[in-house]
């Protein structure tokens, strides 16, 4: 339970040009730039192109050439890429590069990453094997953006992305899992296998390391085929070289410009909870730990921890409606937008924009009990966009609130950015995420569509349900719910001593906030005195007050 130390990232500045002037341009880029602005592209900052050297201002919209082609100055970014939507075609053919990352002349580099650590390519290097023996197809045929759907089991994976050890270790992930399908399945090239960024891949969330997923969407640059039943064949295909833990529920052509990161509108998760890490269940599991003569319930192996449970009956823990109702005022807090940063994984200034996210929706059903006699609790959360574990820590945080470990106003301390807090987080056995959303965004309409069709939501579904029984099965195998409910009571002084200084540094800042108020305020009477005294009118905005 602490809090990671703040970083900061810097680069060095490139060299100030004076910018030229909009005559030194070529005609062309007058029209593009127009364009441009009748289209609502906003402007960016200023840079170097990377053809001509000049200083340039990017638009928007011209601002996405720089991640595929680099920067490029206004005039030169119409010889490079072309901005109409209408223009594009989602079903081209090779890229003008080889399948090596160099364009066909070799001048440039297009790639600077060879081959990911996290990918099944460093195994079958360090090895000796050549891949190309298990790929499905040698030769290059037309690619297309394609939007993949897919559903995981992720309590025996290290989380979505792949993860690059500097050490060149492996651990196993699910687009690991998911890439090597897809070279099986004759999806991409051999000479494109172990690196991601070859095919242009995006996410729509990036799941930690146990949690797992109903529907998550991820995009590449894939060889699809011809025919209207080739996207079908593709994903039975796929399915049939994925591990039971991965589903690859529908696929979805869409724009070459789409991104499942940026164009995700919000984001949905559902948090099952036992029962037992809400009620006040502490007296309980400290007698409990007594009695079986431990200090630190970190090293206890699972015979001890079932033990835990029959001694602090925790099977037979039930919620009550005052309890749930304290929960759910606990919940509500976190709604709106807010400063997260002491929910997060990392350390963030107070100022940091990447602090505050929008939560659209929290809400905690009634409890059911599964077919082991347990009580569980499904928590649903909706947002725009969520930092590292903070789901897990504002769902332990409302827990401990409804417990009675910690007080209501702890999490609106928490939420201030004046006020540095340490607050625990639960494991992440049955936290899955649900799916995201594209509604607001016009080239996530047909991917939209697809999620939305009935064939889809299904699917999704039935995954759903699957994932809670493995969860509920989890609870009896792993006991990690009975391990952190244990290791909350041994430590439950120092969290209440940490939530007294918080409390006081929260009252701390309120009160520094007021008087800084007050004397703004005295100071607006000090200049209004000394104006009305010179017979000068008093103006607010526009109009005159005196």
């Amino acid at each position: 339970m602490s809090i990671a130390e703040p970083w900061l990232t810097s680069r060095p500045a490139a060299p100030l040009r004076r910018p030229p002037s909009h005559s030194s341009r070529a005609p062309e880029a007058k029209l593009f730039v127009e364009a441009q602005a009748s289209r609502g592209g906003e402007q960016k900052s200023g840079t170097l192109c990377g053809k001509c050297g000049r200083w340039t201002l990017l638009l928007g919209l011209a601002s996405r050439a720089a991640t595929r082609r680099g920067r490029r100055c206004v005039a030169h970014a119409v010889e490079f890429q072309s901005w109409d939507d209408e223009e594009e075609s989602v079903n081209a053919g090779d890229d003008d590069e080889d399948a090596d990352g160099s364009d066909g002349s070799g001048q440039r580099e297009r790639y600077s990453h060879g081959i990911s650590s996290g990918s099944w390519a460093s195994i079958f290097q360090r090895e000796g094997f050549d891949w190309s023996q298990i790929a499905g197809r040698t030769e290059k045929g037309p690619k297309s953006n394609v939007a993949l759907i897919i559903g995981y089991d992720g309590s025996n994976f290290k989380g979505l992305q792949q993860i690059s050890d500097p050490s060149g270790n492996f651990f196993a992930t699910v687009e690991s899992e998911l890439e090597l399908a897809l070279l099986k399945a004759g999806a991409m090239l051999p000479s494109n296998f172990g690196n991601l960024e070859k095919l242009r891949w995006t996410r729509a969330g990036r799941t930690d390391a146990g949690v797992s997923a109903g529907c998550n969407v991820v995009t590449a640059r894939l060889i699809v085929g011809d025919g209207e039943t080739a996207l079908d064949d593709l994903v039975e295909r796929v399915n049939s070289f994925l591990p039971p833990e991965v589903l690859l529920h529908s696929a979805a052509v869409v724009t070459s410009r789409f991104s499942a990161r940026d164009d995700g509108s919000r984001r949905s998760y559902r948090f099952f909870v036992p029962s037992f890490a809400v009620v006040p269940s502490i007296d309980a599991m400290r007698s409990a730990l007594a009695a079986i003569n431990c200090e630190d319930p970190r090293g206890l192996g699972f015979e001890e921890l079932k033990t835990l449970e029959d001694l602090a009956g925790l099977r037979q823990a039930r919620v009550s409606a005052e309890t749930l109702s304290r929960l759910r005022e606990a919940l509500s807090c976190f709604e709106g937008t807010h400063y997260f940063a002491n929910f997060a994984n990392a350390g963030l200034a107070s100022k940091d924009r990447q602090a505050f996210r929008t939560l659209r929706s929290i809400s905690c059903d009634d409890p059911f009990v599964d077919e082991n006699g347990r009580e569980w609790l499904s928590i649903t959360v909706c947002a725009d966009s969520f930092l590292t574990h903070q789901i897990r820590k504002m769902i332990a945080t409302a827990a401990q609130v409804a417990q009675g470990s910690l007080p209501l106003d702890f999490i609106k301390a928490a939420l201030n950015r004046h006020v540095v807090a340490c607050t625990p987080r639960f494991p992440p056995v049955g936290l899955i995420f649900l799916r995201p959303y594209f509604e607001c965004s016009q080239r996530g309409k047909v991917l939209e569509e697809t999620l939305s069709s009935e064939r889809v939501e299904a699917r999704i579904a039935t995954w759903v349900e699957q994932l809670r029984v493995a969860v509920m099965k989890e609870a009896i195998d792993g006991q990690r719910w009975v391990k952190w409910m244990a290791c909350a009571v041994a430590w439950d002084d120092d969290q209440r001593r940490l939530a007294q200084k918080v409390l006081q540094d929260y009252e701390n800042s309120q009160e520094r906030q007021r008087l800084r108020k007050l004397e703004k305020r005295a100071s607006a009477c000090q200049v209004a005195a000394i104006v009305s005294s010179r017979g000068e009118p008093l103006w607010i905005g526009r109009l005159p007050w005196i």
